[in-house]
């Protein structure tokens, strides 16, 4: 816990800087967009690869980890073309289907088949995802969004540790998380909201002026961030790990910090166009 929060008060406020920088369309924040793309299909591609019997490993390894930095990488790119126009991103549509093809071919049609759904899973959460996290920065009131984003997800990921240590007796309700608790759940939903409204009442008007735009916005988060972690959970429980990676110290990998994030991301962003 100590190495956790030591690391949690470096990282924090470089992450922090690297969002709140405007230089040249957000180049810092798309550089760190791209680590978390990069590092999160490797570490997809090293667990599935203890379930699924993927083919040549040097290719694997490249199939999972270019699709989704084309995608980002295109979608950085939009603002310096004349118009603004969004059309570049078309560019990298026909990655999936080729990667099929390629995967068949090489591997035959069952686990060809097998292994492009892989592709194609971490195509959508390591670029999709992390492509709406930089359009949702380039919003008006930008930084706003993307730290409320992190701090409720991050806040219900700690709340319910937390309540579930202290106060958790009914567990086993997930089969893929046995010491997760009902009570860690409740309480960290109750937390998060309660966040949420304190965020609303820091910044003021400078977030979503509507109060309950802004409590649907952090709903919408504390539903959909234990999702993820429960999704992670299973996933390594499958594949026989505890952390993902160990790249963080303290925390893990890249997909045990930002699974709750990323599978927030698609619904939040949602929502935020929705209200802007």
């Amino acid at each position: 816990m100590k190495k956790r929060i030591l690391v949690s008060l470096i990282l924090i406020p470089l992450l922090a800087l690297m969002v709140y920088a405007t230089y040249l369309f957000h180049l810092f924040f798309f550089l760190f967009l791209g680590l978390l793309s990069f590092f999160a299909a490797r570490e997809i591609e090293r667990l599935l690869r203890r379930v699924i019997p993927f083919g040549g490993e040097p290719y694997t390894k490249l199939f999972f980890v270019l699709p989704p930095l084309v995608l980002l990488a295109s979608g950085y790119i939009i603002p310096f073309f004349p118009g603004n126009t969004r059309a570049i991103l078309f560019m990298s549509t026909p990655i999936i289907p080729a990667l099929w093809l390629i995967s068949c071919i090489a591997w035959g049609i069952r686990r060809g088949t097998m292994t492009s759904l892989s592709f194609t899973a971490s195509y959508v959460f390591c670029g999709v995802f992390p492509l709406l996290l930089l359009f949702l920065r380039r919003e008006e009131g930008g930084f706003l969004l993307i730290c409320f984003l992190l701090i409720i997800a991050w806040i219900n990921d700690a709340a319910a540790y937390f309540t579930g240590t202290f106060f958790g007796k009914t567990r086993g309700i997930v089969k893929y998380s046995p010491n997760k608790s009902l009570e860690g759940y409740v309480g960290a939903f109750l937390i998060s909201m309660v966040m949420v409204n304190l965020f609303k009442l820091i910044v003021g008007d400078g977030f979503i002026p509507n109060l309950a735009q802004t409590n649907i916005l952090g709903l919408g988060i504390a539903v959909t961030a234990p999702v993820g972690d429960l999704g992670e959970s299973a996933f390594k429980r499958k594949t026989g790990v505890k952390d993902s990676s160990h790249l963080v110290p303290g925390m893990g990998g890249v997909l045990d910090v930002f699974d709750s994030v990323l599978f927030s991301t698609p619904l939040y962003y949602f929502l935020v166009k929705l209200f802007l």
